[in-house]
């Protein structure tokens, strides 16, 4: 943890600047949605989450390193430090607004029985 890191995003659209970014760190008491996490995880960014709700479930998915919200900052540090050594993870791809709406219209259909 010797040198300094700048982490940067803007939505949908990477800057060129990404590139150099080694990961995201996000120690949120609450995320329901985390966007910037979710960016990073599906460059196969290393990633650090507080072991919180919205983000428990990207640690469940192998796509961050979790840290109790309560760690201390060596703690914190160990598992930076751990997730920068790891092997780097595939990129996944984000699931997409329409999607998702697709997936959940099929899924109220199964349930009421109609297609």
């Amino acid at each position: 943890m010797d040198e300094r890191k700048q982490f940067l995003g803007r939505g949908w659209a990477w800057p060129p600047q990404i590139d150099p970014v080694s990961g995201q760190v996000l120690l949120s008491e609450y995320e329901a949605h985390p966007v910037a996490v979710m960016e990073a995880a599906s460059l196969g960014r290393p990633v650090v989450v507080a072991e919180t709700t919205g983000l428990r479930e990207l640690i469940v998915r192998g796509l961050a390193r979790g840290v109790p919200l309560d760690a201390a900052p060596s703690t914190i540090a160990a598992a930076i430090a751990r997730e920068l050594d790891a092997p780097p993870r595939a990129a996944v791809p984000l699931p997409r607004w329409d999607d998702c709406s697709k997936s959940l219209l099929k899924r109220y259909r199964l349930l009421l029985g109609s297609t």
